[in-house]
């Protein structure tokens, strides 16, 4: 079970981040489906909920990949701990995008029912992402305040 539990939660990172197929996300993800994502907020309940984050995130970084460093799955549970890359050039809400390369590891939990993802957890360094996308760097902020 294990082993389908992962590629279950592969294929969900490969079609929602990696390519923007969004009808796979009907065929793997739960009704009942819920995001955690207290870092940026972005919680909600059901599929439409992760369709929306993958749109953002791929609509900001057209050339948006996670790559999966890591995979470990006990029982109902899949930890994934990834890496994203992408180009900061299209449009993050209402924030001015640096057009620079961005790199951001993080780690999903996901818990899987039936052959469905029912729940995620996600952890990422925001502050660090927030710095790589914005058009100043920390760096030349600080300079400038002097």
């Amino acid at each position: 079970m294990s082993a389908q539990n992962k590629a279950l939660v592969r294929r969900w990172i490969n079609a929602a981040y990696n390519k923007g197929d969004w009808k796979v996300l009907d065929e793997v993800l739960a009704p009942n489906f819920v995001r955690h994502d207290d870092a940026s907020g972005v919680t909600g309940e059901g599929p439409d909920v992760e369709k929306q984050v993958a749109t953002l995130y791929r609509t900001a970084f057209p050339d948006l990949h996670l790559k999966i460093e890591e995979m470990v799955a006990e029982g109902n549970t899949v930890a994934v701990r990834w890496t994203a890359t992408g180009t900061a050039t299209g449009k993050l809400r209402d924030i001015p995008l640096s057009g620079r390369k961005v790199v951001t590891p993080g780690l999903s939990i996901c818990r899987i029912s039936r052959g469905k993802i029912t729940e995620h957890f996600v952890y990422w360094d925001t502050a660090a992402f927030n710095q790589q996308i914005t058009r100043q760097s920390a760096q030349a902020a600080v300079a400038g305040a002097h």
